[in-house]
């Protein structure tokens, strides 16, 4: 029996816009009155054999002016998310992909008109584990910077957890 290959689809995505505000209102404050579109969609979305749960796309001047010609709100913004490999992750991962998103949506004033003009930032590093084993995290400083954030942030989390665990002897209370 032949295969029918499904069409791409995109839908929009209301409960991600949702979970996405509370997180703007509190890390992302300069997105607040940018447009953003959250839409799934229906096929896998891999690179080099990774599942990537979503990604962010800046709208360019040509697709904000068919939007407002068709009558559609024009996104400055629009974070594409992986509809199925979305649905496996729990809500803190959930979170967490939507907070990495919108880290790359970025609002500079552009010098020549003080307009505002959306950017996409890239990531704070981009590396391979095998030359940080190999060459150690002071090779670069935005690897070293990364190394100790990380570095403070598992120790944090170990003191928490160890201070947890500690049972402390205390001499039993008498019965009533």
């Amino acid at each position: 029996m032949k295969q029918v290959a499904i069409p791409l689809q995109f839908d929009e995505a209301i409960t991600v816009a949702e979970l996405a505000k509370p997180i703007i209102a509190q890390y992302h404050t300069h997105l607040i009155n940018a447009r953003i579109g959250y839409i799934y969609k229906n096929k896998p979305m891999k690179k080099c054999g990774r599942t990537i749960f979503a990604t962010v796309e800046k709208c360019s001047v040509k697709a904000k002016a068919l939007c407002n010609i068709s009558g559609g709100e024009a996104y400055d913004f629009v974070i594409v998310i992986n509809y199925k490999d979305w649905n496996a992750l729990t809500d803190e991962q959930r979170v967490a992909v939507l907070d990495h998103e919108l880290c790359h949506c970025k609002i500079e004033e552009d010098e020549a008109t003080s307009e505002a003009k959306f950017v996409l930032e890239p990531h704070d590093i981009s590396e391979f584990s095998g030359v940080l084993d190999r060459r150690g995290p002071d090779v670069f400083d935005d690897l070293r910077r990364f190394c100790e954030l990380a570095k403070k942030k598992l120790d944090s989390k170990n003191e928490v957890v160890s201070t947890e665990d500690t049972v402390t002897d205390t001499e039993d209370e008498p019965e009533e």
